[in-house]
């Protein structure tokens, strides 16, 4: 596609989209959304698994199990 065909895409479907009862709101300079206003939905990637914990004995009671060989 050239850049001409584009950009006149690009107008007629402004064009459209104010035809259809829509309107452009100009803001002050400056002015911006607050925090409590703003919702954040997007999260890059996927969560990290959680470390599974490893269950350790204690090594008197592990010694005390175990038959000593001779």
């Amino acid at each position: 596609m050239s850049k001409d065909k584009i950009e006149t895409e690009d107008e007629i479907a402004i064009r459209e989209w104010l035809e259809a009862g829509n309107k452009v709101t100009v803001c002050e300079p400056d002015l911006k959304t607050e925090e409590e206003d703003i919702i954040y939905k997007w999260v890059r990637g996927r969560p990290k698994p959680k470390p599974k914990v490893a269950v350790v004995e204690d090594t008197k009671k592990v010694k005390e199990k175990t038959p000593e060989v001779k």
